[in-house]
């Protein structure tokens, strides 16, 4: 992989293998690829997004404090006894949300060991400038295609993740209502729940509301609380229609 990594971005990190003949022994035989710990924004992605190809195998992903490391066989009974080697596959996830001036490296370093090799490539950050809190907005972290607009996950529901975003500018509103139409054929599940977030994590109609409880210096929302249980008779779900509404009133 040589090249740029931009913020919220799909990194498609392409391995190529090669070996002369007899290289790939017992003792010798798996690839590891390590991955900066920081560029990930969800390690599900290398099992979810990934699809290796034969005579490649997925073994197993660990990690430390700084890396990845993500282990590789080879059927080696795919590869003559006197026959060199070359193969490829691809790596897929997900990168996080960078913005000038954070703490992530604007160089980052992967690496893959294989064979008694070890090769390196590095890539660039593109970082997006500090963005002018919302008044209302629309997040989505999950797939997307190379001319950046996002496509649903058909696999894993839970990689397709909404969040609309109400009044991160921290003014005084009146009267909010909250709608959003889903695609036909689709529905809403709830998203998985996060232990260091406080209050009660029950949800309505697929549905979770969080309250931003502190932002930082530059207006990043750094905690939250979940509130759902405060708007229970404000949730509303049109099946027919696959629309949903929340009445926030003053709430935002």
């Amino acid at each position: 992989m040589t090249g740029t990594i931009k913020s919220r971005e799909e990194v498609n990190l392409r391995v190529n293998i090669s070996g002369s003949a007899g290289a790939f022994v017992s003792d010798n035989g798996n690839i590891t690829v390590t991955i900066p710990k920081e560029i990930v924004y969800n390690p599900n992605d290398f099992t979810t997004k990934t699809s290796i190809p034969q005579p490649f195998k997925l073994e197993n992903v660990t990690s430390d404090a700084t890396n990845y490391r993500l282990t590789f066989s080879i059927d080696r009974s795919t590869i003559g006894a006197n026959d060199a080697f070359n193969g490829i596959f691809e790596i897929k996830f997900g990168a996080p949300v960078m913005t000038v001036g954070d703490a992530y490296h604007d160089t980052q370093t992967f690496a893959v060991d294989y064979a008694g090799q070890n090769k390196q490539v590095t890539a660039d950050l593109q970082k997006q400038n500090v963005a002018i809190m919302p008044l209302f907005d629309k997040w989505y972290k999950g797939d997307f295609d190379k001319d950046g607009v996002a496509t649903l996950n058909t696999m894993d529901a839970e990689n397709n993740s909404f969040q609309l975003v109400v009044n991160y500018r921290r003014i005084d509103l009146k009267n909010v209502v909250i709608t959003d139409t889903m695609p036909k054929g689709t529905s809403l599940i709830a998203s998985s729940t996060r232990p260091s977030i406080s209050g009660d994590a029950m949800g309505k109609e697929g549905i979770r509301i969080l309250k931003v409880t502190d932002f930082d210096a530059n207006g990043t929302a750094t905690k939250y609380k979940y509130v759902t249980g405060d708007f229970q008779d404000k949730i509303h779900l049109d099946k027919e229609t696959n629309r949903f509404t929340v009445e926030c009133g003053e709430s935002c």
